[in-house]
């Protein structure tokens, strides 16, 4: 059995029809119960370490889950956060409509944003193998593949904020190899005694194993994220933060509730299907291409190589067998490749 995720507790009745699996604040199911603490042995972040982090919050301006910007109108969160689930079976149902999230940027309390801190959602995305129940590659902590992950479209533009990078994968694998330090932040409960939440926390914890779509951050004793943190980042710093994780769930076999370690979807092993389902605003490094917004891999392009309604698209991007997400070069790759097939056509034409 999968530990519950890593949610703020029995939030109130705009959430329920969020995320009704959290209306019984007993437990994420049975003989489990879900964190009610902050990021444990973490500490208050200052205003420069706010980064790309995101509040998202609900209709009554309650902060329920976190994410992180990657591009000025792209949040990256958890899957579960924006899943509508059967409180018996867990099976999605639905999705969260886009008017009843919100989000907040560029504070450290969320009781203190302002009409300009906050952005409206105009899609919300939950990746179709959620919540994937293919047996863990890691039997301790549970990981393997969740598809724990989901996308906010936003309303309008975040202004200044710099997004978060999402390295490639072989990037990323190389930096955590190479023993890089991660730093975890989130808008989680700010105390085990209660289920507020608002307040941005930050802690660095070590990577401990990752699988082909996870990873496991954090051991016992060291700082965790909990209840609240849902979807926030795991960063690598230095430069501009570059996002590998998105908080996803206590280790299947965690004794307590916070303080274990955890389960983060490996962010840069979906990198190929942000790209795919981002409507545009999203390319890889943050920007968009203003004169095509449709195709800003390839500005010369009238058509969207990304689009399921082309023809060409099957054979242009698909997914490895194992459900793997091709990465950005490959795909920048079969791009090109399907221009210079047009273009022979054309010509032959």
């Amino acid at each position: 059995m999968r530990s519950p995720p890593r949610l703020a507790m029995c939030f109130v009745v705009p959430l329920v029809s969020l995320v009704p699996t959290l209306a019984a604040c007993d437990g994420g199911g049975p003989g489990v119960d879900l964190r009610t603490s902050p990021i444990v042995d973490g500490r208050r972040a200052a205003q420069s370490e706010v980064y790309a982090t995101v509040s998202l919050i609900d209709e009554a301006g309650e902060s329920n889950c976190t994410g992180t910007l990657i591009a000025p109108r792209v949040v990256v969160t958890a899957a579960h956060c924006l899943a509508i689930e059967d409180e018996q079976t867990g099976a999605v149902t639905g999705t969260a409509s886009p008017d009843s999230v919100r989000v907040v940027w560029g504070v450290l309390d969320v009781a203190d944003a302002g009409g300009s801190d906050t952005y409206g959602v105009s899609n919300v995305i939950v990746h179709e193998g959620y919540p994937n129940d293919s047996p863990p590659t890691d039997e301790a902590s549970g990981a393997g593949r969740y598809d724990d992950i989901g996308l906010l479209l936003l309303d309008r533009a975040v202004s200044g904020a710099t997004p978060a990078i999402v390295p490639t994968l072989a990037d990323a694998i190389a930096a955590l190899d190479g023993g890089a330090t991660v730093t975890v932040t989130g808008y989680g409960a700010t105390s085990p005694d209660t289920d507020a939440t608002g307040v941005l926390y930050i802690a660095d914890i070590s990577y401990q194993l990752r699988t082909s779509f996870e990873l496991v951050l954090g051991s016992n004793g060291e700082p965790d994220t909990c209840p609240g943190d849902s979807g926030g980042p795991a960063y690598l710093l230095g430069g501009t933060p570059k996002l590998i994780g998105a908080t996803s769930r206590a280790g299947q076999n965690s004794t307590k509730n916070c303080g274990e370690g955890g389960v983060y979807s490996f962010v840069p092993a979906y990198l190929g299907w942000i790209v795919q389902h981002a409507n545009g605003l999203y390319t890889g490094d943050g920007t968009v291409d203003p004169t095509d917004p449709t195709d800003p891999t390839d500005p010369t392009d009238p058509e969207d190589p990304l689009d399921p309604e082309d023809e060409l698209d099957d054979e242009d991007y698909t997914e490895d067998c194992s459900g793997g997400s091709a990465s950005l070069a490959g795909l920048v790759a079969l791009i090109a490749l399907d221009a210079r097939r047009r273009l022979a056509k054309r010509n032959a034409a």
